[in-house]
């Protein structure tokens, strides 16, 4: 069996456009060229005689009027540019000029190839070369195929162009020594045929000659709770029925240059889509992209008759849009398949990701079970290698914290290594420094040659102590009270009650002990789960309340090479770990300033106003800010030699851009009357800048 390959790409947005490789013309594809060219490519032959030379499908019992139409998928799937700007051709065409086909195709890649009929209905497909046995609907070419792929003389079986060479034969020669794995590829590729729409409006000329570009994809979406289901999978409907709400299909299209009609968000229905039952299905949302004179359309809608919950299934589908320019609606139709979701989603090749994180959320391994789910056996097998290697080439992968919002990941997946069963791990490269946030799930998003997008969540698994503390070899007393001043992390109690994730020392000689993080961040006053008193004498390290010792030890610290700085604390037998949070900000402007990220200097931070209810300051960048993080540490006290911090802020959003801030807070809560002193502390990824020391007065 071949090793899986994937490509990687880094995501900015939940929809991307992905670039993919151009589509390789070769003159060789004419007809009548018989040599295949040299290296990575297969001479493809085929007899149509039985099918050009039928009387209920010849035209003047010539080959005039037929046309062979055919699509590297491998090389044009989910590829923005060539699909709808039209500056390269996905979809070859030409007209037969007799009843011998030669077409030179590359190895390790996935062609659906057609016979199109030239009719009063427009340009109409009379069968997709596949095989009937094993229900292909396109040809899967390995690396392994052999030079001349000679098919014999088709046969037309319910819209297939049956080889006349045996199925085994058959496999042998598209370099395969599975005929399961065709099988699953079988049962699989009921999309592929969603390539082979050349008239759309059915005129009679191809699109691509009249300039009508477009794009369908598919969106499923998955949800997996259970890292046990690495070793048990279950059916996909197990897991499509939990996160249905994901799916959709997106429609693009350039007609022609013409201005369409769209709206964004709306219940007034901009399209149709006409299902072959006759039913229509309004979009949900749509849009426009402009770029120089192309007009790029996208209309989404949801696979399922939610009124009625029942599937839309393959056949002829027609599209019923409003051109703008010319004031008219359009008809446009599609032979269409579809991976049905409510239909046990038969055949479908689908991952069961398991991600293992550090403590502090850096990403240690992602294990990836594949699956096959045979609709005919109704059961789940492995999926072939050779099959993952040519249906998935694109995806992405991000996780998702429990408040909001999700971190992206630059995946490295070499090396991909194969365990038992069918399971494939690889390490990931790069660090998530944003903590505290704790992450719940992975995400990826996978991109087949088909336009089936899909997107499974998987459930996250973490050890018990941050990225990288294994390779901290030199660790060094602290006897500096002002080193333990701060606040510091314990990033394996971040799931736990009971336990202090977060210890803030106070320069006035107050510990605050939280056992939830979440109570720390713009929080005025802060509210710890308790407060202790600490001392440093020496490198012995005391922390107790009311009399009662909660450590009594000696205290560490050690610094990994990324910037990041750890102390230990030996409590009762056990070792805790902790993580300086500002020294993850200085890991994180370290790692992004070595890969070229530009940053602003913070040249100020300004008090501007303190009232009894909301204080008020702005910052002052050395340019237009662009990008960038900062956090507040905000300390009170009755004079500027005795501050103590009271609230703690994050911030990288829009607000940057204006740079100004507030915080509400009843300072009559928890000051006294009297006169007080306040100043911000800014801690960016390039410096640390102290605001001005602002006097305010509490009264009643």
């Amino acid at each position: 069996m071949k090793k899986v390959l994937a490509y990687f790409v880094i995501p900015v947005f939940i929809f991307i456009f992905i670039t993919a490789c151009g589509i390789k013309i070769n003159s060789s594809n004419a007809p009548g060229s018989a040599v295949p060219a040299a290296g990575g490519e297969v001479l493809l032959k085929a007899d149509l005689s039985n099918i050009i030379g039928s009387k209920s499908l010849s035209k003047a019992n010539s080959g005039t009027g037929y046309h062979v139409a055919y699509v590297n998928l491998t090389r044009s799937s989910n590829n923005w540019d060539f699909y709808l700007r039209g500056e390269t051709k996905i979809m070859e065409h030409f007209e037969l000029e007799g009843t011998s086909l030669e077409l030179s195709l590359e190895k390790d890649c996935v062609y659906v190839i057609g016979i199109f009929k030239e009719t009063d209905q427009g340009i109409e497909l009379v069968g997709l070369i596949g095989d009937p046995t094993s229900d292909l609907s396109s040809l899967p070419i390995s690396g392994d195929a052999v030079d001349v792929i000679d098919l014999g003389t088709l046969r037309l079986e319910n819209g297939i162009l049956a080889p006349e060479i045996s199925f085994s034969d058959f496999v042998e020669k598209l370099g395969f020594v599975d005929e399961e794995a065709i099988k699953q590829f079988g049962e699989y590729d009921i999309t592929l045929k969603n390539f082979l729409n050349p008239d759309i409006n059915r005129n009679g000329i191809f699109d691509d000659e009249e300039g009508i570009y477009w794009k369908e994809e598919t969106w499923y979406s998955f949800l997996i709770q259970d890292p046990s289901d690495l070793e048990d999978p279950k059916p996909p409907i197990h897991y499509h029925n939990n996160s249905t709400e994901g799916d959709s299909i997106i429609i693009w299209i350039n007609y022609k240059g013409h201005e369409l009609d769209y709206e964004l968000y709306t219940l007034t229905p901009c399209a149709t889509l006409i299902s072959p039952d006759g039913e229509p299905i309004s979009p949900h949302n749509s849009g426009e992209i402009v770029e120089i004179s192309k007009r790029i359309y996208q209309y989404y809608f949801n696979p399922r008759r939610v009124e009625k919950n029942t599937p839309i299934e393959s056949g002829e589908y027609t599209l019923i849009l409003h051109d703008k320019t010319e004031n008219k609606d359009i008809t446009l139709k599609f032979n269409w398949g579809f991976l049905e979701p409510t239909n046990q989603l038969g055949g479908m090749v689908y991952p069961i990701p398991v991600f293992e994180a550090y403590s502090d959320g850096t990403m240690k391994d992602v294990k990836i079970k594949w699956c096959f789910y045979s609709s005919q056996d109704e059961k789940v097998e492995p999926a072939s290698d050779e099959i993952v290697d040519l249906i998935y080439k694109l995806f992405y992968a991000y996780l998702a914290w429990d408040i909001e919002g999700a971190v992206w990941y630059d995946i490295d997946p070499e090396p991909m290594e194969k365990g038992d069963y069918y399971t494939y791990s690889f390490p990931y490269t790069c660090k998530q420094l944003r903590t505290p946030y704790y992450f719940e799930s992975g995400r990826m998003n996978l991109y087949s040659i088909g336009n089936n997008v899909v997107s499974v969540e998987g459930p996250i698994t973490h050890t018990e102590l941050p990225y990288g503390y294994e390779t901290l070899t030199e660790w060094h007393p602290i006897t500096s009270p002002a080193s333990l001043v701060g606040i510091w992390y314990n990033h394996g109690f971040i799931r736990e009650e009971g336990e202090y994730t977060v210890l803030v020392f106070q320069p006035d000689g107050t510990l605050e002990a939280f056992e939830n993080w979440r109570g720390m961040m713009w929080n005025v006053p802060l509210n710890p789960t308790v407060t202790y008193g600490w001392k440093l004498e020496g490198n012995n390290l005391y922390i107790s309340k009311d009399g009662e010792s909660w450590y009594e030890g000696t205290v560490e610290v050690a610094f990994a090479d990324d910037g990041r700085e750890f102390i230990r604390l030996n409590k009762d037998g056990t070792e805790l770990v902790y993580t300086n949070f500002y020294s993850y900000i200085r890991s994180a402007g370290n790692d992004l300033e070595e890969r070229g990220v530009p940053f602003l200097r913070l040249k100020k931070v300004v008090i501007d106003s303190v009232t009894d209810g909301e204080v008020k300051w702005h910052i002052e960048w050395d340019g237009n800010y662009k990008w960038g993080l900062v956090n507040f540490d905000v300390y009170i006290g009755t004079s500027p030699d005795n501050m103590r911090l009271v609230a703690f802020l994050y911030e990288d959003y829009e607000s940057m851009k204006e740079g100004i801030f507030s915080i509400q807070s009843n300072l009559r809560e928890y000051l006294e009357p009297g006169t007080y002193f306040i100043k911000i502390v800014a801690n960016t990824w390039k410096e640390i800048v102290e605001s001005n020391v602002y006097e305010f007065s509490i009264s009643y």
